[in-house]
C-alpha cells in the first residue's frame, strides 16, 4: 500500500542516489565545508573592536589573532598534505573540519584574549587539513570539471568570508560575538558530519617513501609559484583583515565599512563564474597581468574615497578569485602523481601563509608608526616585487608539457 510518507521516502532515497551517483551533492558539501572555513576565517574582524573594548589591558595583543591563524594553517600544510597522500584527502579534510568547529565554539569559553589567541591558531592548523585535501577530494570527484569546481571552490570562499563580515556584524549586534561565533563552530560540526555521509572515499592513497616526499617539498617550480604570489596573497589577505577598521578609523559607520568590504569577498562570486573567459590563454601571464593591476589600484586606497573603497573592494573580489583559481590550477596540471596534489598545494599554501602571515603582522606593528595609508601603499609595492619570479616559472611549466584545462599548449 503506498502513502504519501513512503512514496516521499521512496523519491528522496532516488534523488540521493542520482546525485550521490553523478558527485553532486558530495562536492556541494565540500563546497559547504569551503565556505564555513572562511567564515570561520573572516568572522574575528567584525568583533576586532568589541574585544578591545573587552579586554583592554591585552589589545595590544590583538594583532596576534590573524597573525598566529596563519601561522597554524601555513606551518601545518606540509604536515597535512603528507597525512592526506597517507590516509587520504576525505579523512583529511573531515578532521579539519571537525576540529576547526570544536576550536571555534570554545571562544564561548574564552575568559581573556590569551585564550581567544590560542584557539585561533588550533583554528589555523585546521584549516591546514581542509584547503588542500578539499581541493583534492575534488579532482577525484569529477576531474573532467576540475577547472570549473576549483573556481566554484574560491568562490564559496570569497562567500563565506564574506557572511564572516558583513551579515555577522549584525549578528553579533543581536546576539553577542560569543554566541555568534560559536554559530559558525556550530555549523562546521554539521557540515562535517554530512560530509562524513555522502563524501565517498577516494583512491588518493600512496605508500609514498620519505625520500620522495622529500624530494616534492624541494620542488622548485611550487617554492618559485608560491614565493611570486607571496606578495600579493600578503597584500590580499591584509585587505581582507583591516579594510573595515581603517574605513571606519576615517569615520565611516560600522555598517557602511562592513558592507564596503564585505565586497572584496562577495564579489569573488562573480569572479568564479567569469573563470571560464580566462580558460584559452597562459596562466602564468594571466596571473602576473592580475596581479600587476591590483597592486596599482590598491595604491588608491591611500586616498580617503568612499566611491573609490567601493571599486576597489570590486576589482580585488572579482580578479583575486580568478587569480588563485589560476594558480592551483597551474600546480595541479604540473603534478603527475594525483596522490601527491594535496600535498603540493599544501606547500604551495604553506609558502605563502608565512610570507603573508610574516607581512600581515609587520603591517599590524607598523600601523601605529606610519598609519594605514603608508602601510597600504608598502604592500603594494612588496607585491610588485615579488613578480619577477614567475619568468622560471613560465618556463618550467612550457617545459613540463602541462597547459591549462581549455587549451592546447602554453604560449
Amino acid at each position: 500500500m503506498f502513502t504519501y510518507q513512503s512514496c516521499s521516502q521512496t523519491l528522496n532515497k532516488g534523488l540521493k542516489f542520482r546525485l550521490l551517483r553523478s558527485n553532486r551533492l558530495p562536492v556541494s558539501i565540500i563546497f559547504a565545508g569551503r565556505a564555513i572555513y572562511a567564515l570561520n576565517w573572516y568572522n574575528v574582524s567584525p568583533i576586532y573592536p568589541l574585544l578591545t573594548d573587552r579586554f583592554p589591558a591585552q589589545s595590544q595583543y590583538l594583532w596576534l589573532m590573524f597573525a598566529l591563524f596563519l601561522v597554524g594553517a601555513g606551518i601545518f600544510q606540509v604536515p597535512a598534505g603528507i597525512i592526506a597522500s597517507r590516509i587520504g584527502s576525505r579523512k583529511t579534510a573531515l578532521l579539519g573540519l571537525l576540529l576547526m568547529g570544536i576550536s571555534v565554539s570554545m571562544i564561548y569559553l574564552a575568559p581573556n584574549l590569551y585564550f581567544i589567541i590560542a584557539l585561533r591558531f588550533v583554528t589555523g592548523v585546521s584549516a591546514a587539513f581542509f584547503f588542500s585535501s578539499g581541493v583534492s577530494v575534488l579532482g577525484y570527484l569529477q576531474p573532467e570539471k576540475v577547472s570549473r569546481n576549483v573556481a566554484y571552490y574560491n568562490g564559496y570562499f570569497a562567500f563565506g568570508a564574506g557572511i564572516g563580515i558583513l551579515p555577522f556584524t549584525f549578528l553579533i549586534n543581536s546576539v553577542g560575538w560569543r554566541v555568534a561565533i560559536s554559530l559558525g563552530g556550530l555549523a562546521t560540526i554539521i557540515i562535517a558530519a554530512l560530509a562524513l555521509d555522502v563524501v565517498p572515499e577516494g583512491n588518493d592513497k600512496s605508500e609514498v617513501d620519505t625520500k620522495y616526499i622529500s624530494k616534492k617539498l624541494k620542488d622548485g617550480y611550487i617554492w618559485v609559484v608560491s614565493a611570486g604570489m607571496g606578495g600579493y596573497y600578503a597584500l590580499n589577505f591584509t585587505i581582507g583583515e583591516y579594510f573595515k577598521p581603517y574605513i571606519q578609523s576615517l569615520g565611516f559607520s560600522g555598517n557602511i565599512a562592513s558592507v564596503v568590504a564585505s565586497l572584496t569577498l562577495f564579489c569573488g562570486l562573480v569572479g568564479a563564474l567569469m573563470i571560464g573567459y580566462f580558460a584559452r590563454s597562459n596562466p602564468i601571464r594571466q596571473i602576473v597581468s592580475i596581479i600587476v593591476f591590483l597592486s596599482l589600484i590598491d595604491t588608491l586606497l591611500v586616498f580617503a574615497n568612499l566611491y573609490l573603497f567601493v571599486i576597489i573592494a570590486i576589482a580585488n573580489g572579482v580578479l583575486s578569485i580568478i587569480l588563485f583559481s589560476k594558480e592551483y590550477l597551474v600546480v595541479m596540471l604540473y603534478e603527475k602523481d594525483r596522490s601527491m596534489v594535496a600535498l603540493d598545494l599544501g606547500l604551495l599554501n604553506s609558502i605563502q601563509l608565512t610570507i603573508g602571515g610574516g607581512l600581515s603582522a609587520v603591517y599590524g606593528l607598523s600601523l601605529g608608526d606610519f598609519g594605514y595609508q603608508a602601510s597600504w601603499l608598502i604592500l603594494s609595492l612588496i607585491s610588485l616585487s615579488t613578480l619577477p619570479l614567475f619568468a622560471f616559472a613560465f618556463k618550467r611549466i612550457k617545459s613540463s608539457g602541462a597547459a591549462p584545462v581549455g587549451t592546447n599548449q602554453v604560449t
